[in-house]
Parts: structure tokens; C-alpha cells; sequence
């Protein structure tokens, strides 16, 4: 796929949002585009030591073209990744030409409201990271994909993702939940507040784990948030009912 050249005045042709823990499947793909003749922001690139974080992708973001957000099932445990999609809305708003661009990475498509009406690239089977990668190149170009596939030349291939391993709460954690427990225990009522983009994947599995133990999983019922696509399910009220 030949490219068109630098149409803009950015100083930046993508801004890549990912979060820490995928930095290097991150850092080989920004490597692919770069080798691609495309300008990327990488936050390990291009800030530096004593540089304020915030100001620097703040900046950054307002020189780029589009903006790409890798997109895992961690995506809203992380603060940053959401305030980092915050401000790639709030820009799409003040520039019509800003694109955002969802890459899924993982095991499976994260339940995050902005993909239910979005077109995003799926990266998440090893084995097709070339077709992925063209079909992302096409979306940065805004060009339909060839069913030729029309992509010369070597691509880096990124570090294998290994995430059989299941995520543990932490002890504090579980101190936390078991604490919680003996309060049901004791027959008081329990109002539990937590922030929207701040559960940790672990901890909610070891709640729901120890209710459905405590209570039986058809006495549990896994609420979700109200703008995720699974409230929008028969199956969804019906449990509720």
C-alpha cells in the first residue's frame, strides 16, 4: 500500500493510547506504522524526564491527526486510557477531520459502550496481524480495503500476549470482600460505591465468586453499567424481573 504523503500541519499523523501494561505490543505496532512513513506518538518516544505527563499528552493529542486507542478488556481499569478517550472526544468535537480509531487487542472484545457504534480493527488473533495491520493502514488513510490485501514489505511482529494466567486479588482485597460479607452476615444492609473506571477485573471476580457461593448463582445477579450493550438484552430484564 503506497502512501499519499502529509496532507496536514500536525505534528503527529497518530496519538497512540494504550494502556501501560501493553506498551510493548504498542511500541512494535507504532514501529510498523512509523516504518510505514507515518509520524506516532508514543509516550516512550517522545516525553521526557520532568516534562509534566499531562500537559505533554495533552499536547500531543491536540497535534495529531486521529487518534488511536488500543482497546483491551483492562481498557476502563485504567484512568489514564479514559481520560485519554475523553479528550480525543472532546477534539472530535472541535475538529470534524479528528478520527478515532478502536484496536482491540485480548482475548475478547471488552464491554466498553463506545464500540456498540464504532468500527473498530480486531488484532486479537495472532495469526491475521498482517490482515489486521492493512486494514488499519486503510482506516489512517481513510481508503476501502483491497480484498487483494495490497501491503508490501515486512512487519515487526509484536510480543505473544499471555494472558491464560487468571488475575488474583490482591490481599487487601480480599480482607475488603470478607469484611463486606460478615456485615451481610450479621444481616446489615451494605451500600457499596465504587468508581465508574476503577475496578480492578480481580476483585470483581472474587465479589461475584463469594456471593454465588454464599447466596447460589441463581439468587446473584451481575448488575452492569447502564450504558453497556448487555442492558439492552430481553435476557438482561428478564433477570431482573
Amino acid at each position: 500500500m503506497s502512501t499519499s504523503g502529509h496532507t496536514t500541519s500536525k505534528t503527529y499523523d497518530v496519538f497512540l493510547s494504550h494502556k501501560s501494561d501493553y506498551k510493548p505490543w504498542a511500541e512494535v505496532l507504532a514501529r510498523n506504522l512509523q516504518n510505514r512513513d507515518l509520524r506516532v506518538f508514543l509516550d516512550l518516544w517522545e516525553l521526557v524526564p520532568g516534562q509534566s505527563l499531562v500537559e505533554g499528552l495533552y499536547q500531543a493529542l491536540r497535534q495529531s491527526r486521529m487518534g488511536l486507542l488500543v482497546v483491551t478488556p483492562e481498557t476502563y481499569e485504567s484512568g489514564w486510557v479514559q481520560e485519554e478517550y475523553h479528550q480525543m472526544m472532546v477534539q472530535k468535537q472541535a475538529e470534524r477531520d479528528f478520527t478515532i480509531i478502536p484496536v482491540i487487542v485480548g482475548r475478547e472484545v471488552p464491554d466498553v459502550p463506545f464500540l456498540s457504534d464504532t468500527l473498530w480493527v480486531d488484532f486479537r488473533p495472532p495469526h491475521t496481524y498482517r490482515e489486521a495491520f492493512y486494514r488499519l493502514l486503510c482506516a489512517i488513510h481513510k481508503r476501502r480495503p483491497d480484498p487483494e490485501m495490497d501491503l508490501p514489505g515486512e512487519l515487526l511482529l509484536p510480543p505473544v500476549l499471555h494472558e491464560e494466567a487468571t488475575l488474583q486479588p490482591h490481599q487487601g482485597e480480599i480482607t475488603f470482600v470478607e469484611r463486606l460479607f460478615e456485615l451481610l452476615y450479621a444481616k446489615q444492609a451494605v451500600l457499596l460505591f465504587a468508581q465508574a473506571d476503577r475496578g480492578h477485573s480481580a476483585m470483581k471476580s472474587y465479589l461475584l465468586e463469594r456471593a454465588e457461593q454464599q447466596f447460589g448463582q441463581a439468587n446473584v445477579v451481575h448488575m452492569v453499567p447502564p450504558c453497556s450493550p448487555h442492558t439492552e438484552s430481553e435476557e438482561f430484564f428478564a433477570v431482573l424481573g
